[in-house]
């Protein structure tokens, strides 16, 4: 099963990464999604995503694309008082990965 890291900041930004690819050359794949926000496609499966708001139109837009259904391990990290904090990990698709994220921006 593929695994990510969650990486949330307390002054709001935020990536989820695949795990196996940090630090190396990749090739994108060529994806268009409307209105998503920063994201990279790497053989057919999200390689990260960046720092986009997220809210109900955006959310509306991911459940369109069968990327984002994807089961993957989650690692989350919070980085609060100058240090990483590490969570408790979970199995999910990117779509539980932004609404665990936009639980910690409420807006």
């Amino acid at each position: 099963m593929e695994k990510y890291n969650i990486n949330i900041s307390i002054d709001r930004m935020w990536s989820i990464e695949a795990i196996k690819n940090i630090d190396q050359k990749i090739k994108n794949d060529k994806i268009e999604i409307d209105t998503f926000g920063q994201f990279e496609v790497v053989d057919g499966k999200i390689n990260w995503i960046f720092d986009c708001d997220i809210n109900e139109s955006m959310i509306q837009n991911i459940y369109k694309d069968k990327l984002f259904f994807k089961e993957v391990i989650f690692f989350p990290y919070i980085y609060k008082d100058g240090k990483w904090n590490k969570k408790a990990s979970f199995k999910g698709n990117f779509i539980d990965a932004l609404f665990y994220i936009k639980k910690f921006f409420k807006t």
